[in-house]
């Protein structure tokens, strides 16, 4: 009988024991979930899917668009991790795309970013591989292989001027964009600074990585 006591008390003691590591390790876990930086809507907002590219119907903090949650254009959230390339379920089709996780079970196409960590981007309309300045592609990017390769759909800050001008008919550059966006220089012509390599035109995007300015899509200040 002394036996069996003992025996219940350290099952007791054990189970008491497992729930306390448990709580330690959610509690761990909840302090390194830490944001790595803020992306910002671009016009017309954007939906929020989940983790298998299916629109949500409710989000913390966003309203609706057709019965789906949608954050406004202009509104700023935290983003964890790297780009996700997953299934997006659009038009009653399944295609692949660039998500960003911002937490909460929720996820945005790269596709609506208009601003990474405060500052402007490029969005990504082909997959592109990363070059030098002298348009030679690298090997490594950010010391990893699969850097070079940057997925269609992905939101890439570029380093160096954003020119502007109003719009008009002559004197633009090879590459512009009319920005009708959230941005504070809206409805005139912009361009990022580009570089160009034997009659091919480059953008920096940090890190001593280009990328050609024939597969961007958008630029965004």
């Amino acid at each position: 009988m002394n036996l069996k006591k003992v025996l219940i008390g350290l099952v007791a003691l054990m189970s008491a024991g497992l729930t306390f590591s448990f709580s330690e390790i959610n509690a761990h876990q909840a302090q390194a979930a830490t944001s790595d930086g803020t992306i910002t809507m671009r016009s017309g907002g954007a939906l929020v899917y989940d983790k298998n590219g299916k629109p949500l119907s409710s989000y913390p903090g966003a309203g609706t668009y057709l019965e789906k949650a949608h954050l406004e254009e202009g509104a700023t959230v935290d983003y964890y991790g790297k780009p996700k390339y997953m299934n997006w379920y659009h038009r009653n089709t399944n295609k692949k795309a660039v998500f960003y996780n911002i937490g909460k079970g929720g996820y945005v196409l790269g596709y609506n970013v208009a601003s990474l960590d405060d500052k402007g981007t490029l969005s990504v309309y082909c997959n592109s591989y990363v070059y030098d300045k002298n348009g030679k592609r690298l090997k490594k990017y950010q010391g990893s292989k699969s850097n070079t390769l940057i997925r269609k759909g992905t939101a890439v800050n570029y380093v160096g001027k954003l020119n502007e001008m109003p719009n008009a008919d002559t004197n633009l550059p090879k590459f512009y964009y009319f920005n009708t966006g959230n941005q504070p220089t809206a409805d005139k012509m912009l361009w990022p600074s580009y570089r160009t390599v034997k009659g091919k035109q480059y953008y920096n995007i940090g890190n001593g990585g280009y990328i050609k300015a024939i597969n961007i899509g958008y630029a965004w200040c």
